[in-house]
C-alpha cells in the first residue's frame, strides 16, 4: 500500500511519546513492505533537517517538512479566548503553508491508498485531501484532547488558568465531537479502548479500530542484553515542555521524592527529558540528579532501576509507560499513567493516586529485590503479548484495506 502520514512535529528524533509512536508505525509500515511519505510540519520546537536524517530512517520512509510556526503566543490566545469560538490549538496549527504542501503532495505523488492524519490538529487539513483524492482517510487520535484540559483546569489553583484551560477543554469537546459525527475523515485508529469509548459517547459512527503503540522487542531486547542496570536507583524520561509532565514531576518532587529520599538518601533520582525547564536543572538537593536530554531514550531507561510515572491529567496511553515495561523495568505510576495500557496493580506495575501511598511503594521495591525483578519480568511478558509493533500494525493494515475496498467499491 501507499501511505502518507500528516505529522505536528517530525517523528525523529523519537525524544517522546507521540514522535515514537509515530516513528514504529513507519518503521512497521517499512517492515511489512508499504510505501510510507511522511508529510511534516517543522516547528521551532521540533525542527527537522532532512539532510540530518540517518540513512536508515531515509530507506524507511520519503520525509517532506513545512515550516510552521506553532509557537503559543499569550496574546493571541487571549484573543482567541475573547473574540473567537474555535479551540486557540487548532489555530495553532492551521497553516496555509501545509494547505499548499498537502495539495502538492496528493497531486504529484498521486494514488495514495491511506492517509493517516495523526492527532487531532492534522484534522483540518482533511477536507484539502478528499478534495484531490480518493484515498481512505484515518484519523490516528493519540489521545482525546479535550480530556486533557479538563483535567488540568480541574488541578488548578489560579482562577483565571482553571477558566482559561476549563474553556480550552470545552471548545476542544465541541471540536472532536463535530469532527466524528461529521465524518470528516472515513474511519478512526485511536490507540487505547478507553478513547474508542470515549469517541462512540461523542456521537463517532464510523469504523473504528484501536491500535495501541506498539514496540519493537527485537531493539530493545539487544539493548535489554547489553547494558548494565543500576538497580538501586529511580528514574523519570518524559517530554519536559509538555505541561502534565511538567504538572505531575512537580507533585513527584514536593509530596514523593521527600518521603523516599528520607528512608533512603542515598538511592538517587536521575530526571531526565528534552526542553528541561531551567528551574529543574538548578535543583542541587536530595539526590536528585537532572539529566536532561538524553542521546538514547533505550540506553537510558535500561541502565536505571525504578522508573515512576507521576501523571496527574492526561489521555490517550503514556508510551513512556510502555516502553518501561517493554524493557522490564518496575514501575510506580498514577491511575492516570497506566490508563488505556491495562497492566494490573502489583502484578505488572504498581499503582497509586496518593504521594504517601505512592513513595511506600517505590521504597517497597527498593527493600525487595526479588518482586522487584519478577514484576519487572511480568511486565515485559506483558508487552510482549500485545505490543509487538509489527504485529499491530499489521492489524491496522488489514482493517485499512477492508475499509478502502468498501470506499472503492460505492
Amino acid at each position: 500500500m501507499k501511505i502518507l502520514m500528516l505529522c505536528t512535529k517530525p517523528p525523529w528524533p523519537a525524544k517522546d511519546g507521540g514522535t515514537l509512536a509515530m516513528l514504529n508505525m513507519v518503521r512497521a509500515y517499512h517492515q511489512l513492505g508499504h510505501k510510507v511519505t511522511v508529510l511534516t510540519m517543522n516547528t521551532s520546537k521540533h525542527y527537522l533537517y532532512l539532510r540530518n536524517l540517518p540513512t536508515e530512517i531515509q530507506e524507511m520512509a520519503t520525509f517532506v517538512a513545512v515550516d510552521v510556526n506553532t509557537s503559543i503566543s499569550y496574546i493571541d490566545f487571549m484573543a482567541n479566548l475573547l473574540f473567537s469560538k474555535d479551540p486557540y490549538h487548532i489555530q495553532r496549527f492551521t497553516s496555509k503553508a501545509f494547505v499548499d504542501e498537502v495539495r502538492r503532495i496528493v497531486k504529484d505523488k498521486g494514488g495514495f491508498d491511506v492517509v493517516q492524519l495523526e492527532t487531532l490538529y492534522t484534522v483540518p487539513y482533511a477536507k484539502f485531501i478528499q478534495a484531490e483524492s480518493d484515498a481512505l482517510v484515518s484519523f490516528r487520535a493519540h489521545n482525546i484532547e479535550h480530556e486533557i484540559w479538563g483535567r488540568r483546569s480541574r488541578n488548578m489553583r489560579n482562577p483565571f488558568k482553571r477558566f482559561a484551560y476549563a474553556e480550552t477543554a470545552y471548545r476542544l469537546r465541541k471540536y472532536e465531537a463535530q469532527a466524528v459525527t461529521q465524518r470528516s475523515f472515513d474511519v478512526m485508529v485511536p490507540i487505547t479502548n478507553k478513547d474508542a469509548g470515549s469517541f462512540r459517547f461523542m456521537g463517532a459512527d464510523l469504523p473504528i479500530h484501536v491500535a495501541p503503540v506498539g514496540m519493537d522487542l527485537k531493539m530493545i531486547q539487544k539493548v535489554r542484553g547489553t547494558i548494565p542496570s543500576e538497580e538501586r536507583s529511580v528514574f523519570y524520561l518524559g517530554a519536559m515542555d509538555w505541561e502534565p509532565n511538567i504538572e505531575g514531576m512537580d507533585w513527584f518532587l514536593k509530596e514523593v521524592w521527600p518521603l523516599v529520599h528520607a528512608r533512603f538518601p542515598d538511592v538517587p533520582f536521575y530526571l531526565a527529558g528534552r526542553n528541561m525547564p531551567p528551574r529543574y536543572m538548578r535543583i542541587s538537593k536530595q539526590n536528585i540528579q537532572v539529566v536532561g536530554e538524553v542521546e538514547s531514550a533505550e540506553e537510558f531507561i535500561q541502565s536505571k532501576g525504578i522508573m515512576v510515572a507521576p501523571i496527574l491529567s492526561g489521555s490517550g496511553m503514556r508510551v513512556k509507560v510502555v516502553e518501561g515495561m517493554a524493557h522490564g523495568k518496575p514501575i510506580v505510576a498514577t491511575p492516570v499513567a497506566v490508563e488505556g495500557i491495562g497492566p494490573k496493580h502489583g502484578e505488572q506495575i504498581m499503582i497509586e493516586g496518593e504521594p504517601e501511598d505512592f513513595a511506600e511503594r517505590i521504597i517497597f521495591l527498593l527493600q525487595h529485590k526479588d518482586i522487584y525483578e519478577l514484576m519487572g519480568q511480568k511486565a515485559a511478558a506483558f508487552i510482549e503479548r500485545g505490543f509487538e509493533n509489527r504485529a499491530v500494525t499489521d492489524k491496522l493494515i488489514n482493517f485499512y484495506k477492508t475499509h478502502l475496498k468498501q470506499k472503492k467499491g460505492r
